[in-house]
């Protein structure tokens, strides 16, 4: 009877155990809301580079040549006449021209040319320096009448019916000119740019070499002309009015130059 009921009870314990549920580990899942830490990545210990410095030779210095200094020759014109009017020695003419057409003078260190008559012309004394080439050199000033006028020098006279001349005005005009037989061309002409000529004083230069004929004012070539007309003669000053009279032009440091070598 024992047996029987022990035998029933392990039965009975079988059942109860195969009939209760088992009991299963399960890992956690994360919280998807969670922030996932982020992860460390450990880095290597950089190795220093080593810099290799180029040593740095200086150059050897190279001995530099010395050269010769060129000096170019200054060649000095020869001067035929320097004329700065300090007294009067005879050499010009002075007085008054026939007909009262006019009046030359030297005064303040000036030779004074006044033209009374309108549309006229006069020139100074004229002089040989025995060369048909000559450069000249003047100041103009105007010192009394209008500014239309002309002033500046004759080249190659031969005589009142024979020569060149070159002069400006101090409203602007200038010209280069011939008389040949007693028949005038002018050979260039025109109106100066603004300033170049001043409407007071001025410093003039021309010259008459070969077969050129050119004028300059303060510096400036205001024409070069190419004339074979007259190869021989004398130089001066010459003065011309056009509608107005009553001009005085006075002029100062007059120089003339061989030009011999400008041929």
């Amino acid at each position: 009877m024992k047996k029987v009921a022990l035998v029933l009870f392990l039965m009975t314990f079988v059942l109860v155990s195969c009939s209760m549920p088992r009991l299963v580990k399960v890992e956690e899942a994360p919280d998807p809301t969670a922030t996932t830490a982020p992860t460390v990545i450990v880095l290597p210990t950089a190795t220093s580079v080593p810099v290799v410095t180029e040593e740095i030779v200086e150059p050897t210095p190279v001995p530099v040549e010395e050269t010769e200094e060129i000096v170019i020759p200054v060649t000095e014109r020869t001067v035929l006449m320097d004329e700065s009017f300090s007294f009067d020695d005879g050499s010009w003419n002075t007085g008054v021209w026939p007909e009262n057409t006019g009046q030359d003078e030297i005064t303040d260190g000036e030779y004074r040319m006044t033209l009374y008559r309108t549309s006229y012309m006069i020139w100074s004394q004229v002089f040989d320096f025995y060369t048909s080439d000559v450069e000249l050199e003047v100041n103009a000033r105007l010192h009394a009448g209008p500014q239309e006028n002309g002033h500046g020098f004759v080249c190659r006279y031969t005589d009142k019916d024979n020569f060149y001349f070159l002069f400006i005005g101090n409203d602007g005009w200038y010209s280069i000119d011939k008389y040949v037989a007693d028949e005038r061309t002018a050979l260039d002409s025109g109106w100066a740019p603004d300033g170049v000529i001043d409407p007071v004083a001025n410093r003039i230069s021309a010259m008459c070499a070969g077969e050129t004929l050119s004028l300059t004012v303060n510096d400036y070539l205001l024409a070069s002309v190419q004339d074979n007309s007259h190869s021989y003669g004398e130089v001066g000053l010459f003065t011309r009015s056009y509608d107005t009279g009553n001009i005085t032009i006075a002029f100062d440091n007059f120089i003339v130059y061989d030009a011999s070598d400008a041929r």
